[in-house]
């Protein structure tokens, strides 16, 4: 007597396989799109910083022209003297009755 016994497969093994298959090959592609956002904002980042390094010496160069512009407006022999017994402000207090 001849047993003939079907092909059986396991439908739950192969859904299984699948679905980690297919998890595997999302998660891949998010990762590759995660790490080219995160590039991008590095390159975004690394330009705002010459940005301001630029904004910093423009920052400095006005200054230094407008402390030679307040510079020349005095006189060479009207410069600050140390006072060594300044006169304050003093207030007097006034009883009224």
């Amino acid at each position: 007597m001849t047993i003939i016994k079907s092909n059986k497969t396991n439908h739950k093994i192969n859904f299984l396989i699948s679905f980690l298959m297919l998890t595997l090959v999302v998660s891949t592609a998010f990762g590759v799109f995660l790490y080219n956002q995160l590039v991008d904002f590095r390159h975004e980042i690394s330009g705002y910083e010459k940005i301001i390094k630029t904004a910093e010496v423009e920052n400095a160069e006005l200054k230094n022209a407008l402390y030679q512009l307040l510079d020349a407006g005095l006189p060479d022999n009207q410069s600050f003297v140390l006072d060594k017994n300044p006169e304050y402000i003093k207030q007097q207090v006034v009883a009224i009755h």
